[in-house]
């Protein structure tokens, strides 16, 4: 009998074939009941192409430039088996609005409606199959209440539809929904000239439905309370996934919109792009990633979005550089390392008796307050019904309740505690050297 490698597991062609149907069938029924489908404007997309990368982009006219440019400086190989979709979006200028929100949302439209004129200019220009989804211009805005999360959906949703929903071809791409990458960038991050393939092998080599990959963020402005503003940001983002580390959760990567990668099987599994939410979708993305089958980290390639004063959406990296420009960036009080030893003394004890009755479990836990949040979120009835589900296949169990013990959970878990008197927030620079010597300690 035949044998095919799939990833690192050996397979037979029997069980090869009925994984291909099953992940067929998901697409199609995703595609039928969840996508949101949108005109692609390209010549055609090629069979062989291998990944696609998504940009949205929202009055982005001068930085995506730069960002297309930088994906250029790929080998030209790579980039002829790459589709750029660019999701071009914003808001209708409404007369009803203040003036200057008017005013705003105009400049705004103005912008994009160059950035459409840049795409459809460059598109015989570059050896990357250049394509975009008007969601600007006018007649085609965006709606009011919507966002960068609807953008990308409709960026990778429309390319799925293209590549394996279309009923008239019988096999769709040549490269199936487990193998083909898609890029989650955003219109203001430069890459590496080994970003393409770089990504695309390290998620097929790690076997997971998704994966995030280093950043940088440039700081481009010369204020200085801004400079620092943005290095502190970074320091934060880095802190607060170190102490998921030390943790030992399951969540401890970093979800910056601009790191995000997938396999088409993996964002369909996953669920697709939280399109309800104007920003924080690579949050929660990157959580149904998780619980998809894992979400990998990729070295040996690094993008870097740019650290700028933006308030487009209510939070994210311009939003927060802005607030800690305002407050004093270094003096910012953040989570206590003790907060993330109670998380992972929480997580030790919950693992260690998943076994037993749900108010034993409660009854062992070193922290009061760890026992308080969980019972305050239903614990001993989620694990009563995990129990029964599961039974003695601890494995699962396990798995089941960091499904529901998420990414959401666990940030809920420290706000909470660090309210309390017992974990007091502290100045950044403090807290990292705390939690760096905990690190040092745990190895």
């Amino acid at each position: 009998m035949r044998l095919i490698y799939h990833t690192t597991t050996v397979i037979s062609r029997k069980e090869y074939n009925l994984q291909a149907l099953m992940t067929k069938a998901k697409t199609t029924k995703y595609l039928k009941s969840r996508a949101e489908i949108m005109p692609i404007h390209i010549r055609n997309i090629p069979d062989s192409i291998t990944r696609a990368v998504i940009i949205p982009a929202c009055a982005e006219d001068g930085w995506l430039q730069q960002t297309i440019y930088s994906l250029e400086q790929n080998p030209a190989e790579e980039c002829r088996q790459t589709l750029v979709l660019v999701v071009v979006n914003g808001p209708a200028p409404d007369k009803n609005n203040t003036d200057s929100l008017q005013d705003r949302r105009s400049k705004m439209q103005d912008n994009n409606l160059q950035t459409l004129k840049f795409l459809n200019n460059h598109i015989n220009e570059t050896a990357l199959h250049l394509s975009w989804i008007d969601c600007a211009s006018p007649g085609h805005e965006m709606a009011d209440d919507k966002g960068v999360g609807l953008a990308r959906k409709i960026g990778v949703d429309s390319v799925l539809k293209r590549l394996y929903g279309e009923s008239d071809r019988e096999t769709g791409n040549q490269c199936d929904e487990d193998n083909f990458v898609i890029l989650h960038l955003d219109a203001d991050t430069l890459v590496e000239n080994n970003y393409l393939a770089t990504t695309s092998h390290g998620i097929r080599k790690n076997s997971t439905p998704g994966a995030v990959i280093n950043y940088k963020h440039r700081i481009t402005s010369t204020d200085r309370m801004e400079k620092e503003s943005g290095e502190a940001y970074e320091i934060y983002l880095r802190y607060y996934v170190r102490g998921l580390e030390y943790a030992d959760s399951p969540y401890g990567f970093h979800t910056i919109g601009s790191t995000m990668c997938c396999t088409a099987a993996g964002y369909i599994r996953a669920g697709g792009i939280p399109a309800k939410r104007q920003s924080g979708e690579d949050f929660y993305f990157l959580q149904e990633l998780q619980k998809a089958g894992g979400v990998s980290h990729i070295s040996g390639t690094t993008v870097y979005p740019s650290a700028r004063l933006d308030n487009k959406t209510p939070f994210g990296t311009g939003t927060a550089i802005e607030k800690m420009k305002n407050t004093g960036a270094f003096e910012t009080p953040v989570y206590a390392p003790e907060v993330f030893v109670a998380l992972r003394n929480m997580l030790v004890d919950v693992i260690s008796n998943i076994n037993r009755q749900p108010e034993e479990i409660l009854s062992v836990l070193y922290d009061p307050l760890a026992a308080d949040f969980l019972q305050q979120h239903s614990f001993a009835e989620t694990m009563a019904k995990l129990q029964q589900n599961y039974g003695n296949n601890e494995t699962q169990l396990i798995k089941a309740f960091h499904n529901w013990f998420d990414a959401l959970m666990t940030f809920r878990f420290i706000r909470t505690l660090s309210d309390t008197a017992s974990y007091p927030r502290k100045p950044l620079i403090t807290a990292r050297q705390e939690l760096n010597n905990l690190l040092q300690e745990k190895e």
